[in-house]
């Protein structure tokens, strides 16, 4: 699940995005997104509330979050290259 968070906060064209709109691509309820970002901000991404609403949680993905979605495309493509 965080590999899919990484690759869709890098290839989704924004800097950030919300918990809601992670829950809605993972297809999974609140507590679970929740739960998969707290143990991300350890060192993936970073969160902030929404300035216009503070209900809202965003989500960035920090430089080594970045790194890592970029380590785990190009392992992926090597993989389907080989076959």
């Amino acid at each position: 699940m965080q590999t899919s968070v990484l690759t869709e906060l890098v290839n989704n064209g924004k800097e950030t995005v919300s918990l809601k709109e992670i829950e809605g691509f993972l297809g999974v309820a609140q507590p679970t997104a929740a739960g998969i970002v707290k143990r991300m901000e350890k060192n993936l991404v970073s969160s902030y509330q929404a300035a216009d609403d503070r209900r809202v949680k965003m989500i960035r993905i920090t430089e080594e979050g970045r790194q890592k979605a970029a380590y785990g495309c190009n392992r992926r493509k090597a993989f389907v290259a080989a076959l």
